[in-house]
């Protein structure tokens, strides 16, 4: 009992409401970006999703780094954002694979399943980035 105690401590829940309001900013960017590439630019969405969601990646990477988890005083880019987009990478191939599965099972708009899938998504990045990418070294 006393881990999981340690385990949501204080710095848990400031960690994870810090966290849902970089998510949060993270998707208005992401979708003003996409639409910007997609509808004024007129590009490709097999490129334009990729590119916003790399860029999205990218600001929550410095904002998670410098605001939310501050493991070190120095932003070491090379150093943690390799594990960082692991993470990401891993909880986009959960939550399209959580979709396709959904999508086959019930017949409904992919659109509103992603809501189905998101809290999943959010708890594997939180855990993924607070425990792993930006685990506070020793």
């Amino acid at each position: 009992m006393n881990g999981l105690k340690k385990f949501f401590d204080r710095d848990f829940y400031v960690h994870l409401t810090k966290f849902v309001l970089v998510g949060a900013l993270n998707a208005a960017f992401t979708f003003v970006l996409y639409w910007i590439l997609l509808k004024p630019l007129s590009m490709s969405y097999l490129v334009a999703y990729p590119l916003s969601w790399f860029c999205g990646v990218i600001m929550t990477y410095v904002i998670n780094f410098l605001w939310v988890f501050k493991p070190e005083q120095k932003l070491e880019f090379r150093r943690r954002f390799k594990k960082y987009v692991v993470v990401y990478l891993t909880s986009l191939l959960v939550g399209q694979g959580g979709i396709m599965l959904l999508h086959q099972l019930i017949d409904i708009d992919p659109f509103w399943l992603a809501f189905f899938v998101v809290p999943i998504v959010v708890i594997i990045n939180f855990i993924g980035i607070k425990y792993w990418a930006l685990r506070k070294t020793r």
